[in-house]
């Protein structure tokens, strides 16, 4: 019937939609792969009772399981950041 064409059946297009099909799922998985990282960052900010920010406030973060700890100062608006 198809004597003439490239895929003389269906076969060969559900063979080239499978391949097109891995070929886009691997690039997608690829992407979000890449998108994972080793590394965290902790913001914040500092306000007192009545809501308004401590500029200045010290603030310090301890991991609990090892006993490190860093310390910073907050900006003019009360914001920190560990990175």
């Amino acid at each position: 019937m198809y004597r003439n064409s490239i895929f003389p059946d269906r076969r060969g297009y559900k063979s080239i939609a499978c391949l097109a099909l891995a070929f886009l799922l691997a690039a997608f998985l690829a992407e979000v792969i890449a998108a994972q990282v080793l590394y965290g960052s902790i913001r914040g900010k500092v306000t007192d009772s009545s809501g308004a920010v401590v500029a200045g406030a010290s603030a310090t973060i301890t991991h609990t399981q090892t006993g490190q700890s860093r310390g910073g100062v907050t900006d003019s608006i009360g914001s920190y950041d560990f990175p």
